[in-house]
């Protein structure tokens, strides 16, 4: 069962660690389909049809972050299309010292 520096076999980590993830897989599969579905589904409607004001006020807000979102995007690309100069770097300096500077 373990080995002689104390560690797990190789192959019973590999059942424990599968038996681990069936295990949370399990439960993820489980709660998405039930109870996420459901929010999506039946809460998100109720209250989009008890809510017709705020639900407006969202999209609008949603769909005007975008809009500016794509306007400042639009601009940032259209400044890098430019074609630029290309400018040759200097020769770079030598530097030297002196034992005593160092």
């Amino acid at each position: 069962m373990f080995d002689e520096d104390g560690s797990l076999d190789p192959f019973l980590k590999f059942l424990l660690y599968t038996v681990v993830i069936l295990g949370v897989a399990k439960t993820l599969w489980e709660w998405l389909t039930g109870d996420v579905a459901r929010w999506f589904s039946a809460d998100l409607w109720n209250w989009i049809t008890q809510h017709p004001w705020w639900t407006g006020l969202t999209v609008g807000a949603v769909l005007l972050l975008i809009l500016l979102l794509r306007l400042i995007t639009a601009d940032g690309v259209a400044a890098y299309d430019e074609p630029y100069e290309q400018v040759e770097d200097p020769e770079p300096v030598a530097l030297t010292y002196r034992m005593k500077q160092l």
